[in-house]
């Protein structure tokens, strides 16, 4: 009674294909079932679907640049700097920029910093963004193009937002977070 299935959904475009396919007859993929095998890693990574660990990595990462450095969330005297990771927090946990990357030698900080917020403000409306329309475009362009243009489009918001450059005290150049309304990528999918 129990027989192995031997069709799946093709993990890009979602058509029912066969199991041993070496290449997706409707969009190309190569090796689609193996997709659905190697996949210890991606139930560590996905135990919570798409959309959600990205919203929980993105609300771990505010909550640990919050607790680094505590004395910053209050300062600032403006309403809008309440709840606001301090720049050393952020630079600790990978914002990007010409100094983190050139002079500390952070390369890793250009993956990092997509996930990275400036304020209570900047990642509730990025997150509710996301939450709305981030299972929309899953749907439609399959886990492999939403994961994509998810990580693409916020690494180069990060690394070409000049306004995501902010300045010290002591007049250096600390480094940067992601662009707000990075989220937004996902509107021309529509």
């Amino acid at each position: 009674m129990t027989e192995k299935r031997n069709s799946i959904l093709c993990p890009n475009c979602r058509k029912l294909i066969s199991l041993d396919e070496p290449v997706c007859p409707y969009c190309g993929l190569v090796r689609p079932g193996l997709h659905q095998t190697a996949g210890k890693l991606q139930n560590i990574l996905l135990a919570f679907g798409p959309i959600n660990t990205i919203l929980y990595t993105n609300v771990v990462f505010f909550a640990l640049s919050l607790l680094l450095f505590p004395g910053g969330i209050l300062t600032g005297g403006s309403p809008f700097s309440f709840l606001s990771p301090s720049d050393q927090s952020l630079l600790l946990l990978g914002a990007t920029g010409t100094i983190p990357v050139i002079e500390y030698h952070r390369l890793w900080s250009l993956l990092t910093a997509s996930f990275l917020h400036g304020g209570i403000l900047h990642i509730v409306f990025n997150m509710m963004a996301f939450y709305q329309l981030g299972p929309f475009v899953l749907r439609e362009f399959g886990l492999h193009l939403f994961s994509s243009a998810e990580s693409i489009t916020g690494h180069t918001a990060a690394d070409s937002c000049p306004g995501c450059f902010w300045v010290t005290s002591s007049a250096t150049m600390t480094g940067k977070q992601k662009a707000p309304g990075v989220k937004f990528w996902l509107m021309p999918a529509f």
